[in-house]
């Protein structure tokens, strides 16, 4: 026999939810419930009928129940850790081949640099050239100038 938080306890519901299950079915509980120093204890037989009436009211779920929901949860979880793992490796492949198309695009690029980079310094070459041919050109005006006068 148990007293009615410890039947609550057992079932998973609340003190109140109890009391609500005697009240409702008063007549088939009554040969089950003593009360002892103004505690009601219920017996094995009164808490299997409150049991009955919880599930078929879909308070509390039979052990089977809960089974099988555990069964889909699992299944549930292992379709989820295949559809991640592959999720995992389709990004991992982009992210590889990505990696491959930077490099090949960062390679070009260091290689437009240094083709910049000589005709960058070409240019400079032929514009000192022409600076001293115009330096030239400037002293030859100057003496043919000096020259005339």
């Amino acid at each position: 026999m148990l007293k009615v938080i410890e039947a609550a306890n057992l079932l998973g519901v609340s003190k109140v939810t109890i009391y609500k299950k005697m009240e409702k079915f008063k007549r088939e509980l009554k040969p089950h419930l003593h009360k002892k120093r103004n505690i009601t204890f219920i017996d094995d037989e009164g808490i299997e009928i409150i049991r009955q009436s919880l599930i078929e009211n879909n308070v509390i779920f039979e052990k089977i129940d809960i089974e099988n929901q555990l069964k889909e949860l699992q299944d549930e979880l292992e379709t989820s850790m295949g559809q991640l793992e592959w999720m995992n490796n389709q990004l991992m492949t982009a992210y590889r081949d990505d990696i491959l198309n930077l490099r090949f695009v960062l390679d070009l690029l260091n290689g437009q640099i240094k083709v910049k980079t000589a005709q960058l310094m070409e240019k400079e070459e032929i514009l000192t050239n022409y600076k001293d041919i115009n330096r030239l050109n400037k002293e030859r005006i100057e003496n043919i100038k000096s020259l005339l006068i």
